[in-house]
């Protein structure tokens, strides 16, 4: 009587893994099958006859071979599943990176930003905020018009501006720039020295600040930086038929990174408008 309840536990302990045993069996009778002298032996000792033996061998082997099929279709369907799913997010996540740089590319030069940028200032400087925008260019050919408009939309308060540009005897001496760009240059320096002279009373009540910062070296990247993290990068680019610098006009596109924007993308852009302003900052001339 206890060997029957032993032999009853043992099974209830073995029943959760029954499937794998039977399948087992069939795998280790449909090897053995195959080798000759386990044939031999089985047909003596049970007495099989040649069609009975076959009947057993194929299946075993047959079952064998179902079992191995469906397992292997069974992890290959299971990975392609996988495939799918990681090729589904993959390309999911390539669109919607797409989507968001092509929302953030402004084109139409610097007439393309300025909207956004008097957005960015305005939602800064209405909440009482002192606003600092460094603008990194070339000329500073738009920055002129954007103070005589800013001051006359009374925007033009609570703010500081960092103003770099290439260094005039830098653009003479250089063969990668055209010379007319000195020239325009001295013209829109003479334009905001003017501005300063004409308006210094009302600068001063309104705690705006302009300094300026000349450097001698080819800039990679213009645009602006807000104090809030907000930037507008665009890249220099070079003129196809004469290889000099192409001067940043109505076709130049600019990237906007809002403050918000914390992507990996974003802080190594910031990471390395900063050192270009820093370059550009480590001169001592700097005019205020």
């Amino acid at each position: 009587m206890r060997e029957i309840l032993n032999t009853i536990k043992l099974i209830e302990k073995l029943k959760p893994y029954l499937l794998q045993i039977v399948i087992g069996l069939i795998i280790l009778v449909g090897l053995l099958c195959s080798y000759s002298g386990f044939r031999n032996w089985l047909l003596r000792t049970l007495e099989l006859d040649q069609l009975s033996f076959l009947m057993l061998y194929l299946t075993t082997t047959l079952s064998f071979i179902f079992i191995f099929i469906y397992k292997a279709g069974k992890r290959a369907g299971e990975a392609n599943d996988k495939f799918e799913i990681i090729s589904e997010a993959f390309n999911r996540k390539i669109q919607e990176l797409n989507s968001s740089l092509d929302d953030k590319l402004f084109r139409n030069g610097t007439h393309g930003i300025y909207d956004e940028v008097i957005k960015d200032i305005t939602t800064q400087t209405n909440l009482g905020q002192h606003v600092t925008i460094d603008i990194l260019g070339y000329t500073l050919f738009s920055v002129s018009p954007r103070l005589t408009e800013w001051k006359a939309k009374a925007i033009l308060k609570n703010i500081t501006f960092n103003l770099y540009h290439l260094e005039h005897a830098y653009i003479v001496a250089s063969q990668d720039i055209d010379q007319n760009w000195a020239v325009l240059l001295s013209g829109h320096l003479s334009e905001i020295k003017s501005f300063q002279e004409k308006n210094g009373n009302f600068l001063k009540e309104n705690a705006v600040h302009i300094r300026i910062y000349p450097f001698a070296h080819l800039p990679a990247i213009h645009g602006f930086r807000m104090s809030n993290g907000c930037i507008y990068l665009s890249l220099a680019n070079w003129e196809t038929d004469s290889y000099k610098m192409t001067r940043p006009d109505t076709s130049s596109f600019y990237l906007r990174l809002s403050a918000d924007d914390h992507s990996e993308i974003a802080n190594e852009l910031r990471l390395v408008f900063d050192s270009w302003v820093k370059k550009a900052k480590s001169r001592t001339n700097i005019v205020t």
